[in-house]
Order: structure tokens, then sequence, then C-alpha cells
């Protein structure tokens, strides 16, 4: 271990606290931690920076001149290429702007509100019937990717399909191992 990661382990206790394991099995109570007492945090077991706080990651975000959402660990650009997430400048704006539109709230009340709402209460529907739901997984979860099916004009069968994907990708956002 160098001195710039003893500097920083010492400098961030709860990020060095923070493991591997733990993140895996229950990331909340962690993001919590840090949220509460380091918000802007080194997490030695990841050897990365880790921003919770909503106004910090939106700062981090916004300041590209000093940092950067490219990170050497991450297997998303082998994965998945170059993208939005994973571009800076005026590559990461061209990919921002071709996906604007779909996205801005003229744009969804005009065209997907509706639908949304359809969906929505489809999924209400289903879990009320039961008399009792995990909202996350009954709805949370599945909402997002109806919605997203809808932009993209695909049909409402490929949800299963799509959250394979989507939970295929979350799994490389997480893979700070490089397990393959």
């Amino acid at each position: 271990m160098n001195i710039d990661s003893l500097a920083r382990e010492k400098r961030f206790p709860v990020g060095r606290e923070v493991t591997l394991a733990e993140l895996d099995r229950d990331p909340y109570p962690a993001f919590e931690r840090l949220r509460r007492y380091e918000p802007i945090s080194w997490i030695a077991a990841l050897k990365m920076w880790y921003v919770v706080g909503y106004e910090d990651v939106r700062a981090a975000l916004l300041d590209t001149s000093r940092l950067t959402t490219e990170s050497a660990q991450s297997t998303i650009v082998d994965t998945f290429g170059s993208h939005i997430l994973t571009t800076e400048g005026a590559t990461h704006e061209r990919y921002r702007q071709a996906l604007r539109q779909p996205f801005t709230p003229p744009f969804i009340r005009t065209h997907l509100e509706a639908a949304i709402a359809v969906a929505a209460t489809a999924l209400i529907d289903e879990f009320e019937q039961q008399g009792q739901a995990e909202i996350r997984s009954t709805f949370a979860s599945r909402l997002p990717i109806q919605v997203i099916l809808l932009v993209c004009g695909l049909p409402p069968e490929a949800e299963p399909q799509m959250r394979c994907w989507y939970d295929s990708f979350e799994a490389a956002l997480a893979n700070f191992t490089g397990d393959s």
C-alpha cells in the first residue's frame, strides 16, 4: 500500500470500514453512514472515491474540468463501449442531445403520460388483487423498464428480456473487482 492510500484511509475512516461484502449484500446502510459522516469519501476496498450527497453528486457531475466519470476499474466501457455514461465533454453532449427529446416534460406529457398512467395502474391492480406487495419488485423496478419500452417503441412482452439486460448492466456497474 502506498503513502497516498494510507493517507486517504486515515483521512476517511468511514470509507475505510466499507467492505465489498457489505456493498454486495446491502449497500444502503453504508450509503447512509457515508451520507451522514463522509458524503465525499475514499472507499479503500474499491480504491475509488464515492460521492453520495445529492448536491455533492450534482456538483461533481457538472465539474468536468476537474472531475471525471471515467474509471479504469469499471467494466462498463469493455462491456458496452462508449456511451453517455462513459464519456465526457463534446462526445457526452452529443449522446445527451440525441437522447434529450423523449425525456423532456413536454414530450412525456404529450406522448407518454397516458400510457405511463395505464402501465402504473396495471401494476397496482396486480398487487391490489393480492392484498399486499413488496413495492420494489412489483412496482418500482418494473415501471421504469415499462417506460423505457414505451420510449423505445418496444412491445410490453419485451419486459423480461429488458429486465435481464438491465440487471446485467447494473451488475457490470458494480463489478469493481473485475469478476468476469
